[in-house]
C-alpha cells in the first residue's frame, strides 16, 4: 500500500514526471489531502473530501499502528541523515516496530520532494 500525502506541489510533480503521475493514479495508492487547496479542488471536482489531513498527523497514527502490530516500516523521501535521525526517534517512541535501528534492511532512500510514502508490511 502506498500512502501519499498530496498537496498542489505533489500534483505539479505528477504533471512533470510520468513515474510520479503513475503513482498518483495507481489504484493501490491512497492519496491523503494534505492541503486546503486539495480539499477545495476535490470538492469542485465532485469528490467527497471532508477535511485536510496533515502528513504529520497521518504519520503519527500510522506509526502507532505499526508499533501495535509490530510491522516493518520503510521510509522514502529524504536524505540519509534525515532518515537516520528519524530512525532514532522512532526507535525510542515506537519500540515494537520491527527493524527499528540503523541496520534496517527495509529502509529505502529516494529523494522525492514533498512526497512521503509509508509502506506497511506485515511479515
Amino acid at each position: 500500500m502506498f500512502i501519499i500525502t498530496s498537496n498542489p506541489e505533489t500534483f505539479t510533480y505528477g504533471i512533470k514526471d510520468e513515474e510520479i503521475n503513475e503513482m498518483l493514479l495507481d489504484d493501490n495508492s491512497t492519496l491523503i489531502p494534505d492541503g486546503i487547496a486539495i480539499v477545495k479542488a476535490s470538492k469542485k471536482l465532485g469528490f467527497d473530501v471532508k477535511e485536510r489531513i496533515t502528513g504529520i498527523d497521518l504519520s503519527e497514527e500510522l506509526l502507532k499502528i505499526c508499533d501495535k502490530n509490530k510491522y516493518n516500516l520503510a521510509l522514502l523521501g529524504a536524505s540519509r541523515e534525515v532518515i537516520d535521525k528519524l530512525v532514532e526517534i522512532i526507535h525510542v517512541k515506537y519500540p515494537n516496530i520491527k527493524n527499528k535501528n540503523r541496520n534496517w534492511k527495509t529502509i529505502l532512500i529516494e529523494t522525492i520532494t514533498n512526497i512521503v510514502y509509508i509502506i506497511l508490511k506485515n511479515n
